[in-house]
């Protein structure tokens, strides 16, 4: 690779002679990647706990931090790419359209989050005009209806929601633009920016010990995304569904890791709708994944696993990471497979 680092795969695939030779190496190793934001991860999951989180900042907490660990992670991830480049006196290239590249090596930093505006894209792909027409018609005619008399709701569901849900279930099509443009403009507690600053402090001062310490220009920036994620996600812990559920209905939905279906179960929460969370797929034993109970636990009455086996590595994880926050722990269940049991 010579004097470069080759950040866009892209790039490096159309140049693989050029920029993949036998003595490839990469300046970063993994280990340098997952130990500091490991210990940051680690520490947020613990903090709800720390200052007794409760009510609408517990929830609008819990809204927030996937998306905020998430966008720490590339933020990072990228930053340390930039100073190791900067260390070995290697030319990061990167492409046009890789945004925090672009800022880190102008030390220029507008507004900018990766998972929003990866979910921003991903919506504007997947919407046609006619789909969009037939969500506000039917947020219409949820309004004029006002309660529903559904019993059982369907949200973002997945092969084991779909095998264990009501083929009657009524199905919510709600979009992130949609719960945007409705976010309110609402000043949050001066505690929402409190909690934005110790977390920022905290990261800072991982990596302090660390060979990536934060310059100005990006300190600045994350502090500010970090505030930004956390307000979002307390004025979205009161978002308004457009209808009133029936109390004790129950929800089945899939993973928890959209912000659409956060906010969407925090608000069918409020009303004492059960969430019945049901798992992506059938590897969950096999990984310790540390991300994983701030998506799938927040918001969840009962969650559901393939095997008897999965349902108990899960509810192991789940009582751990319930130690530290004042959240119940949802009812672990095994359902088996009809889809796999046809393989």
């Amino acid at each position: 690779m010579g004097n470069l680092l080759v950040v866009d795969f892209r790039i490096a695939a159309a140049n693989r002679a050029q920029y993949l030779d036998d003595d490839f190496s990469w300046p970063v190793s993994q280990n340098d990647y997952d130990e500091p934001l490991l210990e940051f991860v680690n520490w947020v999951q613990q903090l709800p706990g720390e200052l007794a989180l409760t009510g609408r900042e517990l929830a609008g907490f819990q809204i927030a931090e996937p998306d905020l660990l998430k966008d720490v992670a590339s933020i990072v991830g990228s930053w340390m790419d930039i100073c190791a480049a900067q260390v070995s006196n290697l030319t990061v290239q990167a492409g046009d359209d890789q945004a925090l590249y672009q800022m880190m090596l102008s030390d220029s930093y507008p507004e900018f989050s990766p998972t929003t505006e990866m979910r921003a894209t991903a919506e504007r792909s997947a919407n046609s005009p006619l789909r969009t027409i037939a969500r506000s018609v039917r947020s219409v005619v949820n309004g004029v209806l006002g309660t529903s008399s559904a019993d059982s709701y369907i949200l973002s569901g997945n092969e084991l929601t779909r095998q264990i849900c009501p083929p009657d279930a009524y199905p919510i099509k709600q979009t992130y633009r949609q719960i945007a443009s409705s976010r309110s403009t609402e000043n949050p507690p001066a505690r929402i920016g409190e909690i934005a600053d110790l977390m920022f402090t905290q990261l800072s001062e991982i990596l302090s010990e660390t060979s990536y310490a934060l310059a100005p220009g990006i300190s600045g920036y994350l502090s500010r995304s970090i505030r930004e994620l956390l307000i979002a996600g307390w004025r979205d812990s009161e978002y308004q569904l457009g209808f009133k559920p029936k109390e004790n209905a129950t929800v089945f939905t899939g993973t928890g890791g959209g912000y659409v279906a956060r906010v969407i179960t925090s608000a069918l929460s409020r009303r004492n709708v059960q969430v019945n969370r049901s798992t992506h797929g059938g590897d969950t034993p096999l990984f310790d994944d540390p991300m994983w109970p701030s998506l799938e636990v927040p918001f969840s009455t009962t969650y559901s696993t393939y095997g008897p086996g999965a349902a108990n590595r899960v509810n192991e994880v789940v009582n751990r990471f319930c130690e530290h926050r004042p959240t119940t722990a949802p009812h672990i269940v095994a359902r088996g497979s009809k889809f796999h049991s046809r393989i």
